[in-house]
């Protein structure tokens, strides 16, 4: 057992492993639904759970409750009622730091389960001593009315940090609505850490939306992985998955 939630919360974490002794994760303390979903950043190694800055939490449990909390660990994000964080991905760097992709809902109202349509995609980067986190894009509208935090997903490269691939339907920097009006996948590359990006459309003028992309790497090479097609809801949905080759590093 990892975390201990209280009032029946639901966290959503995402695992990255260095192979050898260390396990980072994100997560969440709630569905955003439901609380004000917070983003917090932890890591196991030796049997402990550690936050950020290798503070020992407590030790992971090996029965069916823990007493550590996600407000125990590392804070990335910290949310209120009219703003809710998610997590997408988590990827390790050549030095074994952590970087993370995750959601920002920006004007959903908790109380009245409405609203929801002004997703933004955040990058956080740990440099060894602190966190470096920016919003580095719109997300666009949500995948359908019901789930109001559901995006297109942002996706990180696993052998270049400064590589991210997102799905929206508004243009990634200025919020303006695309011409296809569907989701589009857009490939972001930053030369300063984060804090800036340039984004190139991958799929363009769509008669269907484009989500969830991932990012993949092998010994051949690596693609970029997303799915095209009709998500009506989690369980109703026609979609097609597609591809092309994607090294880390060489021109496109």
């Amino acid at each position: 057992q990892l975390l201990w939630m209280p009032d029946n919360r639901r966290p959503y974490p995402r695992y990255a492993g260095d192979g050898e002794s260390t396990i980072h994760f994100v997560t969440t303390d709630a569905h955003p639904q439901h609380y004000p979903a917070n983003v917090y950043h932890g890591f196991i190694r030796g049997g402990q759970v550690h936050a950020s800055d290798g503070t020992v939490v407590g030790p992971l449990s090996e029965e069916a409750e823990t007493d550590i909390e996600p407000s125990d660990l590392t804070l990335l994000f910290e949310a209120t009622d009219e703003r809710m964080g998610w997590t997408s991905d988590i990827r390790l760097d050549a030095e074994g730091h952590p970087y993370v992709g995750y959601i920002v809902t920006h004007d959903y109202d908790l109380e009245a389960r409405e609203g929801g349509d002004d997703r933004r995609y955040h990058y956080a980067r740990w440099d060894g001593e602190a966190w470096r986190d920016y919003a580095i894009a719109h997300g666009g509208t949500k995948l359908y009315h019901g789930e109001f935090h559901y995006a297109g997903l942002i996706t990180l490269h696993p052998d270049d940090p400064d590589q991210v691939f997102i799905s929206t339907d508004v243009d990634p920097d200025s919020g303006v609505p695309l011409d296809s009006g569907h989701h589009e996948i857009f490939h972001g590359l930053t030369d300063d850490g984060g804090a800036s990006w340039t984004w190139t459309p991958i799929t363009a003028d769509s008669e269907a939306d484009n989500i969830r992309p991932i990012a993949t790497s092998g010994e051949d090479g690596g693609a970029v992985v997303w799915l095209r097609g009709r998500y009506t809801t989690y369980r109703d949905y026609s979609l097609e998955a597609l591809a092309i080759p994607w090294t880390a590093g060489e021109a496109q």
